[in-house]
């Protein structure tokens, strides 16, 4: 990744953590999605569509997500990952298929301490706009931090 492509992505992370988003859906690079998950500091559900430009799949569910994105955008983050530039999401959350939609959040565990934990669900079929949807709804319910 280019230093230009690296410094728009953190600008475009920090603008979407402080509420700023010019679009819907904007782009995340593994690094910054782990270090969320592990400081655990984020104070809304993340959404990831993980997709592939070769995959007809994901671009049957790319408006899906973008319409629910624009419905639930100031209740939750959403952002795209390409999965041939960062495989080790593939691998972290053993995506066997595509296009997938995951929406993680934080919840008190077993002894009240902030854990994180995701939802969602892999296969065209399955990821109509209501699935989506469903999905951001069950992460928001779940979401308490």
């Amino acid at each position: 990744m280019g230093v230009k492509r690296l410094s728009l992505l953190i600008l475009g992370l920090c603008l979407a953590f402080a509420g700023f988003r010019s679009e819907a859906v904007d782009f995340l690079d593994a690094d910054e999605l782990f270090y969320g998950m592990e400081a655990k500091n984020f104070d809304k559900p993340i959404v990831i569509e993980l997709w592939a430009s070769w995959c007809p799949g994901s671009r049957v569910v790319a408006p899906r997500f973008g319409d629910v994105a624009r419905e639930f955008g100031n209740r939750a983050y959403f952002f795209k990952i390409d999965i041939d530039d960062y495989p080790e999401v593939v691998s972290y959350f053993n995506v066997n298929m595509l296009p997938c939609v995951l929406a993680i959040y934080i919840s008190p565990n077993d002894t009240g301490n902030p854990q994180v934990y995701w939802t969602g669900a892999r296969g065209e079929p399955y990821l109509k706009t209501g699935d989506i949807r469903q999905i951001v709804n069950d992460a928001l319910a779940a979401h308490n931090y």
